[in-house]
């Protein structure tokens, strides 16, 4: 077994075997049922969030934060299909910041078969599974992964930290 050395510093010497090395570069492979299971788990997070999908356009709430800043959620109907619907997702700061900005998620909700997935992050859609290691836009190999459990954990700090906009009516 050949053993590489890659650098030297203060901790030590960092080595690798051919052995890590090959694993290392090999094929991604996706998990295609973890992924199908976090796009279910998505769909119910986003009825507990959302569960007047089908009556609103739009709903929108507040987050609390650290620093109690004035954060509102925003979550749009952009297409409704018999078996699909499409929203996006918007987390505006205000006063907004110039260094943090939360992204825009377009997502596509499946009705038929209780799933949700990130269609669109920011500017960049179709998502190819999987990237090569080097590419133009830096990506992941398991980018699409990574966003659907962005979503997830997203939609879980929402039904954590989120709160109505609207003012209780007593009667």
């Amino acid at each position: 077994m050949k053993i590489i050395k890659i650098a030297t510093g203060t901790a030590g010497e960092v080595t690798l075997t051919e052995k890590n090395i090959n694993r290392r570069q090999g094929p991604y492979v996706p998990d295609l049922v973890k992924d199908l299971a976090q796009c279910d788990v998505n769909y119910y997070r986003l009825l507990k969030v959302f569960p007047e999908i089908d009556e609103l356009e739009k709903k929108q709430f507040g987050l609390k934060t650290v620093d109690d800043e004035r954060v509102v959620v925003e979550i749009e109907v952009l297409e409704r299909c018999p078996f699909t619907t499409i929203l996006e997702l918007n987390v505006q700061i205000y006063p907004e910041h110039k260094i943090v900005k939360w992204p825009k998620l377009r997502l596509r909700v499946y009705r038929d078969t209780k799933s949700a997935e990130v269609i669109s992050f920011d500017k960049y859609k179709r998502f190819n599974q999987p990237y090569d290691f080097c590419n133009e836009r830096l990506f992941q190999p398991d980018e699409k992964s990574q966003v659907n459990r962005y979503l997830g954990e997203l939609l879980e700090h929402f039904m954590v930290r989120g709160y109505s906009l609207n003012a209780l009516e007593l009667s």
